[in-house]
């Protein structure tokens, strides 16, 4: 239940900044103390703080929109603008479709849709998705970390949840 809670949370803070996005913005005490990794949204969200409307629109469009390092697009960190991008595109929809999502509004491939996806109660289906696209996600990542991006904070957060499933050393048996 956290993990969805989550997941929703960072779709909507990854998504354009409107509407639900300020009404978390003045929840920041209680997303920082209830969520999992709450402690890791807190540079984020008082990067936030006291930035006005506007200017976060513009840095947000600047960021995700007019870059293609940043692209919240993850089938294109892989395939471009190749023809195979148009398959892989329709079979993620078809995905959504048959779990009762109409993605109307953005392609989906769109990070915070894939995330939204996960947040309901198709979350399996939906970390399966985010799973296959973690190398694109880390590679955002690493972008936005190397030129200080306060938006590496919100990815940061996702690759340790997406990884908290993953086997890591101590969980994986060790030969005596």
């Amino acid at each position: 239940m956290e993990e969805k809670l989550l997941f929703k949370v960072l779709s909507l803070l990854l998504d354009y900044p409107e509407g639900e996005f300020w009404e978390l913005v003045k929840q920041k005490e209680e997303l920082v103390k209830e969520l999992p990794l709450g402690d890791k949204l807190k540079p984020f969200l008082d990067w936030v703080e006291g930035k006005s409307e506007r200017l976060l629109k513009e840095f947000y469009v600047a960021t995700f929109d007019f870059s293609t390092k940043y692209t919240l697009y993850l089938t294109y960190h892989r395939y471009g603008d190749e023809r195979e991008r148009g398959e892989v595109l329709a079979k993620l929809k078809e995905v959504y479709l048959k779990e009762g999502l109409t993605p109307d509004r953005e392609l989906p491939d769109y990070l915070p849709l894939i995330l939204e996806f996960a947040s309901l109660e198709h979350t399996e289906k939906g970390r399966e998705i985010l799973t296959e696209y973690l190398k694109e996600v880390e590679k955002v990542h690493k972008n936005l970390k190397e030129d200080g991006n306060p938006y590496a904070h919100l990815f940061e957060v996702l690759l340790d949840t997406l990884r908290s499933g993953e086997p890591t050393l101590s969980k994986v048996p060790q030969d005596k």
